[in-house]
């Protein structure tokens, strides 16, 4: 894996700010922003390409990355290639070669569409306490909880759909902290109160904000037949990445994750 520190020079004169409002905050660095053009790919580029061929095709088919100099894109391609994420361009052919290593990393920066969801019928509070000289590792335990669809009741306290008993094992043998982790079982009967459970859900965990957005993508996307591949995967992106992505029978029938998914698909299978 190509940590952060390695990457740094992919950035270049792109400022960091820049690359997030390129990638809607997807992206944080330069060098996954071209692995992730390279991966859709946006074009072709005919036989042996040469990097400056690579970047003007680039430039030209998309104006998002017209701010990104050639100087820097070419370092990006090489750092990509040095670390085993593309394959040189001698090899490439019509289309650039992402290799595993590469799409791995992608998977492991892009938000996936979870199509099936198990769920156990339970829901799962839980509620940590670190102390003081651990709040490094709190800051990473409530990441990495919220990557697994937690929703925060209150500070500290977590309500998830998910079973995290194994994901919490494997966090606490990778980082041995000495902090506390309370995790309680509920069924549906746990649930007291005016609210069933599914207007509880969508209260805290914002879903009619994330609705909306997928409303407003649907809207704008489904009757478009030209438009940027890279802009519309990044609209899309950026909405999956606010998505708690909750079981199916946590979701009313109004909710649009699915259509938004389906008309995406579509998209990128039909847009050059």
């Amino acid at each position: 894996m190509v940590t952060k520190s390695k990457i740094e020079i992919s950035k270049g004169r792109v400022r960091l700010k820049r690359v997030k409002q390129i990638s809607e905050g997807i992206f944080s660095t330069l060098f996954d922003i071209t692995l992730f053009c390279l991966y859709l790919p946006i074009c072709s580029f005919g036989k042996n390409p040469t990097s400056r061929d690579v970047y003007k095709t680039f430039s030209e088919a998309e104006d998002l990355l017209k701010d990104i100099n050639y100087d820097t894109f070419r370092r990006s391609l090489e750092i990509l290639h040095r670390y085993g994420l593309i394959e040189t361009l001698k090899k490439w052919s019509n289309e650039p070669k992402i290799t595993a290593a590469g799409k791995k990393r992608l998977e492991s920066t892009l938000p996936q569409y979870q199509t099936s969801r198990f769920w156990d019928g339970k829901m799962y509070l839980i509620n940590y306490d670190f102390a003081i000289n651990e709040n490094i590792i709190r800051d990473k335990f409530r990441e990495y909880i919220k990557r697994l669809g937690a929703l925060k009741l209150q500070d500290s306290l977590y309500l998830i759909s998910n079973n995290p008993y194994i994901f919490i094992n494997k966090f606490q043998k990778e980082y041995k902290f000495h902090g506390v982790i309370l995790v309680s079982e509920l069924d549906k009967k746990g649930f007291l109160g005016q609210d069933n459970l599914k207007e509880f859900i969508w209260k805290i965990s914002k879903l009619e904000e994330v609705n909306n957005r997928y409303a407003e993508f649907i809207a704008k996307y489904k009757h478009q037949r030209k438009t940027s591949l890279i802009k519309i995967s990044f609209d899309y992106y950026s909405i999956l990445r606010d998505d708690p992505q909750l079981p199916f029978e946590l979701l009313p029938k109004e909710y649009l994750g699915n259509e938004a998914y389906l008309l995406y698909q579509g998209l990128i299978k039909t847009t050059k």
